[in-house]
């Protein structure tokens, strides 16, 4: 899991091999487009699907898919997973805010996990008026 798929640069080199100056792609490396993939699916990395996800710039995820054990969300009294209100602003009857309401429960596998730093700043994207990168 990336922030930006345009970064690190190498990544970005190993997908689009244009220009002079690239990083060379590993020979056994497949990049591929793999069907059926989860809303965020990027690219697969020799069937590993890489996916983009809000995170900090300079750090990517490894993550393996049985790590998600299970996802419980809550019912509310009215049967329904999410409880929605709308809170009206003082100023402007015809204004306001919609709130929406949910819990959830995760129980992770004891499978291992792996962060990887690729920068040497790790920030937010587009934190203190920058450019996201790729951006």
């Amino acid at each position: 899991m990336l922030t930006n798929t345009s970064h690190p640069e190498w990544l970005r080199d190993w997908r689009w091999p244009h220009g002079p100056d690239v990083a060379p792609k590993p020979p056994n490396l497949v990049i591929s487009q793999l069907p059926g993939q989860a809303e965020g699916y990027a690219f697969s990395l020799n069937d590993v699907p890489v996916y983009e996800a809000p995170s900090l710039y300079g750090l990517a995820y490894l993550l393996p898919s049985e790590l998600l054990a299970r996802v419980r969300y809550h019912r509310f009294d009215d049967g329904l997973p999410v409880a929605l209100h709308f809170e009206p602003d003082a100023e402007d009857p015809w204004t306001g805010t919609m709130v929406a309401t949910f819990e959830r429960a995760v129980e992770l596998a004891d499978l291992p996990a792996f962060r990887i730093r690729f920068a040497n700043e790790v920030r937010v994207p587009g934190a203190q008026g920058e450019a996201a990168p790729g951006a």
